[in-house]
Parts: C-alpha cells; structure tokens; sequence
C-alpha cells in the first residue's frame, strides 16, 4: 500500500500540482488533486493503525452491473410508467488505496426513455465515464474486518458524458449531440459472498 500511495504522491507532486497551477480556473482538476493528496492521509492512518502495507496489484475489485433509468429533461415526462425507462450498464475498477478510501473509474453506457406531449416516446443513447472517490463507511466506522458479510460504501465522483450522438436518435428527437461534464454520487450495498466475490 505504501508504494502505491508513494507512486501517487510523486505524480501529483510532479504533474498535477503544475497542471493545476497553469490551470487553476478549472475547479474540476481541484477534485484529483484532493484525491491525490489523500493518499498522503491514507498512508500515515495506515502505518499508524497497524494495517499491513502490500503493492500496487493488491486489493483491487472489478464489477459490472445493469439496471434502468430516466431522464426528466421536459419537466413532464407524462407517459406511461413503460414509457418512461430505459437500460444501463456499467462495468468498473476500483483500487483501494487503504481500508475505508478508494478510487474507481467506471464506464456506463445505455438509452435514457422520456415522453414528450408533442413528440411521443423518445429514446437517446449515453455513455458517461467517471472517477469517484469511495468510502467504505462500515470499515470507517465499525473497525476493519476481514470477515464482514456487509458494508455501505458512499460514492461521489464526476466525469463526461455523451448523450444523443447516433444519427437515428438525433433524427428522431430533433435535437443534436449533447457533451458535457457531469457528476455522480451514490451509496453502494454490498453483501459478501466469498473472499473473492460481492452482490
């Protein structure tokens, strides 16, 4: 974990500090870099609580998940409740860079589904990446265990996303490609299975 969280340092010692100084006018470098310098706090909290350092390899997860969703972009959305959703998936890596801090980059992707009163049903694709900041909470809280069946893990992070952007669905809904940075935040519920897997 420690030469992990060195490797961290000196990048944003070396990079990101420059990047941000040249730069400062964009908030959102302000979010890596306070990312980055945690890990100066997540290094000491771990040598003082006793945790055993490992490599950069260790303690990393990788997830998938799908669902659905909507968008309220008219101020309507009058339709029926099936007109109303869509699909999304989404497949992750998270690196823990301590027992209650870590970093992920996720990739989701599907269609939102609206209903316009003038236009109908509409459907539009999306991809959005992001980066967020993990804490898992029980960790924090109750202690580390090795043998937890459950923990809660909020989630906020921001990234870029693009919506619209087939020509069917510009066509059919009228508008354009819309590209824009945007933010995320959540809370995950995660049940242990294994050593190796979670739900």
């Amino acid at each position: 974990m420690n030469g992990f969280c060195e490797k961290i340092v000196y990048f944003y010692d070396k990079y990101v500090r420059r990047i941000k100084d040249e730069y400062y006018e964009k908030d959102f470098l302000d979010f890596f870099a306070r990312g980055f310098r945690l890990c100066r706090i997540c290094r000491r909290n771990a040598e003082e609580a006793g945790f055993v350092s490992n490599g950069f390899w260790d303690n990393w997860e990788v997830s998938a998940g799908f669902g659905t969703g909507t968008a309220f972009s008219n101020g309507g959305n009058s339709g029926s409740w099936g007109d109303r959703f869509g699909f999304e998936g989404n497949l992750s890596v998270t690196k823990w860079v301590h027992p209650v801090f870590g970093m992920r980059a996720q990739l989701q992707g599907g269609w939102f589904n609206n209903f316009d009163s003038q236009i109908g049903k509409m459907t539009w694709p999306y991809m959005f990446g992001h980066l967020d900041f993990m804490v898992n909470a029980s960790n924090w809280i109750g202690g580390y265990r090795a043998d937890r069946a459950w923990y809660a893990v909020p989630f906020a992070g921001f990234g870029y996303m693009a919506s619209n952007f087939t020509d069917r669905s510009q066509r059919e809904n009228a508008s354009g490609s819309r590209q824009e940075f945007a933010f995320t935040a959540g809370l995950l519920s995660e049940f242990r299975l294994s050593p190796a897997f979670d739900f």
